[in-house]
Order: structure tokens, then sequence, then C-alpha cells
């Protein structure tokens, strides 16, 4: 009996040690199932009269940050001093801006821009409108700077495979694959196979 009771007294102990050393030295929140998420920093978008900024996008290191606006049609270019710091960004010029109608077949473009990536090496630009409800290929050189493309988009129309309204795009790491969502009929996520990585021809 003494020696149940030795036993009990030895497990009390080293439950209030445990209790002890939890409480006391680990942080109040390590167990916390949710983040806490402060108000970071915030950029007026530059550039026109642009009040309907519809998509963000970076080159590799954070070091440029490129804004598609959906009033004006353009692509709006940021240069940022420390990547990924938007507090650091200021507003390349209108110089450096790239107007989405320009190169378009008949001028005409894609009236509603929505979103927009980048091929690997920044030497391929993808804007994806639902005015048209297509995809346009911009070519760039240097990559990264909107600003030098100077050819025809390759277009590619997706109301037939999509429908109306997309709004995203997006590729896997060597272009294979493209994903594209819209909002109208079956809100849905589509995804493509490209024979040849970041070709939507």
């Amino acid at each position: 009996m003494r020696e149940k009771f030795d036993l009990l007294q030895i497990k009390l102990i080293l439950f209030f040690l445990v209790a002890f050393i939890v409480l006391t030295f680990v942080p109040s929140d390590a167990f916390a199932k949710t983040a806490t998420v402060t108000d970071g920093n915030s950029r007026l978008i530059s550039g026109g009269v642009e009040i309907t900024p519809r998509h963000v996008e970076f080159n590799n290191d954070g070091t440029k940050m490129f804004i598609v606006g959906g009033t004006l049609d353009f692509v709006y270019e940021y240069t940022l001093t420390t990547g990924f710091d938007i507090s650091t960004a200021t507003y390349a010029g209108n110089s450096e801006a790239f107007n989405l109608h320009k190169g378009n077949n008949n001028a005409k473009g894609d009236g509603q821009p929505r979103g927009i990536h980048f091929n690997t090496d920044g030497t391929k630009m993808f804007v994806i409108g639902n005015n048209e409800d297509e995809i346009n290929q911009y070519t760039l050189s240097p990559g990264f700077d909107v600003s030098t493309s100077t050819t025809y988009p390759v277009r590619q129309d997706i109301t037939a495979t999509v429908g109306t309204s997309p709004q995203g795009i997006e590729f896997n790491t060597d272009g294979t694959k493209m994903f594209v969502t819209h909002h109208s009929g079956t809100n849905s996520l589509h995804e493509f196979t490209l024979t040849t990585g970041f070709d939507i021809s």
C-alpha cells in the first residue's frame, strides 16, 4: 500500500513539474491554431488615372513589381530597392508602362485585362482578359521589361474551352501546364497542357 502511495506522489510531482515548465518557458501562443496578421505597407497605384488595379506580379527576386490596370488597360512597372518590400517601391514612369492594346490585331486587344504571368526569365508575358475572352502572349527583350514588347502577341481565344469572363492565369514551373479561372457559368478552374512550355500556341 505504501508503494502505491509513493508512486502516486511521484506521478503528481512529475505532473506539476511538467506543468510548471510548460507555463513558464513555453510561449503562450506556441500552440495557437491561428496567426495574427498585421496590416502591412500599402501603396497608391500610380500611372495616369488608373482606378481599377486587377492583378500584381513580381520578377524572380522581387525587385520589380507589375500591376495590371483595368481602366486604362496598361501594365504598370515599379522598382523595389528591397525585393518584395512594397514600402520601397517607386513607379518606373509612364514611359515604362505597357499599353495592352499595342501590337494587337486590329489594335483591339482586350479591353478588360485581368491576370498576368511571366515565364521563368521574363521574356514572355501572358495577360488574360474577359472582354475578348483570350490570352495574349507578349515577347519581352530583355526579360521583365514590359516597355520593350513591340511584336504582335500570340493570341489564344479560350471562349470555347473556358467560357466567358476568365480572370486568373498561372503556370507550373516549366510552363507545360497552364491554369485558368473564370467566374461566369460554372466558376471553374481549367487545366491546359502545353506541348512546348510557355507557348500558348
